[in-house]
């Protein structure tokens, strides 16, 4: 957008009979067929088609249009920054004790993008694992002649486990069997405790948004099967304590349905018959 936007404001300090009278390319020696030539009126939607179809080529990591201060004749500069061109030996982590598969091969092609495409699929992955938090940057370092390694760096932060889920609203239903419909989120006893001595062992899960929507449909679902169909269910909050979380859901069952009969309409087949 910022990309544009320079195209944009060019025309919108010019005079709309400005004429362009010298137009520059710099940056790259790739031979670049442009809309905007000399002699052209300057048009910012001619300029603005030419900044997306260069920035579409994938070829460059910037792209600026200047032009003189004077209106007329104008003097019209396409400022270009190729990417460079380095091709991937390995990725580092940091810290090495998290490490993640990423897709991306020895060998291929590196640039901000990319580098940018990987960091956020690491980033997604430490998400889905309750590190809510989590940030990753990623730098380009060369090694040599056209190669370069991917480097890294994770900040998980705290990694978040559901502790309680609270269901407020008209229920409906047992609250035991809503919470075991909603398996993506809830607290299950590994171990038994013993009476006075220990409590226990309770396996919490990773929170992450897409858990918590997984849960909330499982719960939808579970309504539906139970004859709610007009059942409402909603995430009222989540309360973050220390690394643990509490999901509030508010539930409104509505009435409960049962069929009572079923009809079927149109035009069926008739059974085949055999002739005796």
């Amino acid at each position: 957008m910022l990309l544009l936007y320079a195209a944009i404001r060019c025309d919108a300090a010019t005079p709309d009979s400005a004429v362009i009278q010298r137009l520059q390319i710099l940056g790259t020696q790739r031979p670049l067929k442009l809309e905007t030539q000399v002699g052209d009126l300057l048009d910012q939607r001619r300029i603005a088609r030419d900044v997306r179809r260069l920035w579409s080529t994938g070829w460059f990591e910037d792209i600026r249009v200047e032009f003189s201060e004077e209106a007329d004749p104008v003097q019209l500069v396409f400022r270009l920054t190729e990417k460079p061109r380095f091709y991937l030996r390995r990725i580092v982590f940091e810290p090495a004790r998290l490490q993640y598969p990423v897709r991306i091969e020895p060998g291929a092609a590196l640039d901000k993008l990319i580098c940018h495409q990987v960091a956020a699929e690491v980033r997604s992955r430490l998400v889905e694992e309750g590190y809510k938090d989590a940030e990753v940057q990623s730098e380009i370092v060369a090694v040599g002649l056209r190669q370069a390694d991917l480097h890294l760096q994770l900040r998980p932060g705290p990694q978040y486990r559901v502790r309680e889920i609270r269901l407020a609203g008209t229920l409906g239903l047992d609250r035991e069997q809503l919470l075991q419909a909603m398996p993506s989120t809830r607290t299950r006893r590994v171990l038994p405790g013993l009476p006075g001595l220990w409590s226990g062992w309770r396996w919490r899960p990773r929170f992450s948004e897409r858990r918590v929507e997984a849960s909330l449909e499982s719960l939808r679902s579970f309504y539906f099967s139970q004859g709610y169909w007009a059942a409402v269910v909603t995430l009222a909050g989540v309360d973050f304590t220390g690394n643990q979380a509490t999901l509030s859901i508010a539930v409104e069952s509505g009435p409960r349905y049962e069929v009572t009969k079923a009809q079927i309409a149109g035009t069926l087949p008739l059974p085949a018959t055999s002739a005796e």
